[in-house]
């Protein structure tokens, strides 16, 4: 299974750039049976993370905006839109994937 990860950051500091890179670590180590595929939407020009795809966004925060252009670029099945200060929790993709399919939900 593939799950489609939105990440939305503005590292201006090496801290910020820390935590987000963090959150991407802690997605891919939290579900052996998922392939993340992260996508980092970075306003912070010449930022780089690693284990993702980072794009750059100009012009004032909106987060609909962001995480729609986000989406856009996505082509999997489940996408998951996430802040860029999360721990993931063990298998947590599987488990709502899960819950989505027994309960017949689309979100």
């Amino acid at each position: 299974m593939i799950v489609d990860c939105i990440i939305l950051s503005h590292a201006k500091t090496a801290q910020l750039h820390d935590l987000t890179q963090a959150t991407i670590d802690s997605c891919h180590a939290s579900d052996k049976d998922v392939q993340f595929n992260i996508l980092v939407l970075e306003q912070e020009p010449n930022v780089i993370y690693r284990d993702c795809i980072t794009g750059f966004v100009k012009g004032e925060f909106n987060y609909n905006k962001f995480m729609n252009l986000g989406i856009s670029l996505t082509s999997n099945k489940y996408v998951c839109m996430c802040n860029n200060d999360l721990v993931f929790g063990k298998d947590w993709a599987t488990n709502i994937i899960a819950a989505m399919k027994e309960n017949e939900l689309l979100s």
